[in-house]
């Protein structure tokens, strides 16, 4: 397995290097970038001769790199569909604004040479994140207020599970009708892991109440599909839905069995293009008397809710390599139960502002407030961009610069690659939900969603490290391994072991133990007891 630098991202306090040119030309370019996206105007022509003066002047100012900065000019380019008869006159304007005299001993490229440092080894360790999820169920707006709804009545209230729950939920209210400048939608996969008791409908069921109140089965989809004509069905009915899907491990488990049925089978590959397909549209499949039906924006959301040990039995290295793993925003919820508390407000009751407050979300964007005008997935929506704020460009920019440079092993690629994805689509959703009169994506809001983003895609790669397997020696190790990792500083003992892992014969365990241990990932110690020694096994 290739090495994974070791990589830890805060929003709004993590900066460039001082001896890091190339991180700072990246940083730089890519606010550009951000800010040409966000109020591109005019005539192609004139608005791409724009841009090149402004890059050509950057590059003489030794503010960018003329080699990247021709590379990105050339990807706006082709972005804005500018005719190509245009690039000779493009690139003529961008020398020209490029050759200012620069100071005597100075070339561009000295000026912008990385200063990479060869002789450092990456380290073996997987990309991290400093926040927890507790730290962010607060980002403001509709979303806090849906959140502290929620979790107002829970016997045992989470945050993190109310907010795991919230956020599909408002993307299927605002759904085709806002998109990011990058043309990203509010379509969201997200499901969250906590044990069992831990109460993991109470945010489900506030939501179907909430539903009914304000008069949303517009946006309420069915809670499993058991075809992928069922799917399409749905969509193309009710294009913004929100499916909230307890056990999803057997959902899971249905889409990705080998055994299954073409229907089943189809249903993981919709759920893929879908999700890619909400800034244009979904064809589907064609059958031999029925030819496929163009579902335009469809913007599916889901929501799932499972134990760890049943969904990571449900899934396999293969939902990582296609791609639909690295689609879901993941809520792992550890630690011990919430305890259990008096409810502040009975369940039944829906207050007339939250009411109005989700309701004004399902007709913002609307133009003439006809609920009906975009919930048809036969016609086409064109959605209001919502620009960056200049916070929110010079944060995503740093964000997009921080992926990049993590060195990745092809295995985890897939997730890291979604990372800036999600971060964008949570900026949007949250900023729309924020204010949806005049919606402008803030950097407050972008902070929040890279810090969500990176611990989701953080998260993500550890347990499908430490999770999936794809034989069942493979599995059996994982299984032991997860028993020690959750036994933290007190370490497990080898008769605990035998007891969580009965069903793991003693030879093989000793194997397992002992390759364990030879791969540096456990460390085995004798611990005095008043008896004899007893083996105790801790994490390396």
């Amino acid at each position: 397995m290739a090495a994974i630098t070791k990589s830890v991202y805060t929003a709004g306090t993590k900066e460039p290097e001082a001896n890091s040119d190339a991180k700072e030309t990246a940083v730089k370019l890519r606010v550009v970038l951000l800010k040409l996206q966000s109020n591109w105007s005019g005539d192609s022509k004139e608005a791409a001769i724009t841009a090149a003066k402004y890059f050509g002047e950057l590059v003489a100012s030794r503010a960018l790199y003329a080699d990247i900065t021709v590379e990105e000019l050339r990807k706006l380019f082709v972005a804005k569909k500018i005719d190509e008869r245009h690039w000779p006159d493009v690139i003529k304007t961008f020398e020209i604004a490029s050759s200012l005299p620069l100071p005597e001993g100075y070339s561009i490229r000295e000026c912008f040479t990385a200063h990479d440092n060869d002789n450092d080894e990456p380290q073996d360790q997987k990309p991290t994140s400093d926040v927890s999820l507790s730290d962010l169920t607060d980002p403001g707006g509709v979303v806090s207020d849906l959140v502290d709804w929620i979790v107002s009545s829970a016997s045992r209230p989470s945050r993190e599970l109310a907010l795991s729950a919230v956020l599909p939920f408002v993307g299927a209210l605002i759904g085709r009708r806002f998109a990011s400048p990058t043309d990203l939608r509010s379509n969201f996969y997200s499901v969250a892991l906590a044990s069992s008791g831990y109460g993991k409908d109470h945010a489900r069921t506030q939501l179907k109440r909430l539903i009914t109140a304000a008069g949303l089965d517009r946006i309420s989809g069915p809670n499993r599909f058991m075809s992928a004509t069922a799917l399409r069905n749905s969509v193309m009915t009710k294009p913004s839905c929100l499916c909230m899907v307890d056990e999803f491990g057997g959902m899971m488990r249905q889409i990705n069995d080998p055994r299954a049925g073409i229907h089943s089978v189809l249903i993981r590959s919709d759920m893929l293009e879908m999700f890619t397909s909400a800034s244009t549209f979904f064809e589907g499949a064609a059958y031999a008397k029925e030819a496929p039906a163009k579902i335009h924006n469809p913007n599916l959301c889901i929501y799932g809710t499972s134990t760890p040990e049943d969904f990571w039995a449900s899934v396999s290295s293969l939902n990582t390599a296609d791609g639909l793993l690295p689609r879901f925003l993941l809520f792992n919820i550890t630690g011990n139960k919430p305890s259990r508390e008096d409810a502040r407000t009975n369940v039944y009751n829906v207050p007339q502002s939250l009411i109005e407050a989700v309701q004004a979300l399902a007709l913002a964007g609307r133009g003439n407030g006809n609920l009906s005008n975009t919930d048809n997935g036969s016609l086409a929506s064109k959605p209001i961009v919502v620009n960056y704020s200049a916070d929110a460009a010079t944060e995503l920019a740093r964000f997009e610069t921080f992926v990049d440079e993590t060195v990745s092993a092809s295995e985890i690629a897939p997730i890291l690659n979604r990372a800036v994805e999600h971060a964008i689509k949570l900026a949007l959703t949250v900023s729309v939900c924020t204010n949806h009169v005049d919606p402008v994506i803030t950097g407050h809001a972008m902070k929040w969603a890279v810090k969500l983003a990176w611990l989701s895609t953080c998260t993500m790669i550890e347990e499908t490290g430490d999770r999936i397997s794809d034989n069942q020696r493979e599995a059996d190790k994982k299984r032991i391994f997860g028993y020690i990792k959750r036994a933290g500083v007190d370490g497990i003992t080898e008769g605990k072991i035998g007891d969580a892992c009965g069903g793991i014969d003693k030879r093989r365990r000793d194997e397992l133990l002992s390759d364990l241990v030879s791969a540096g990932r456990i460390e085995e110690r004798q611990v005095s007891t008043k008896g004899r020694p007893r083996k105790r096994y801790f994490l390396a």
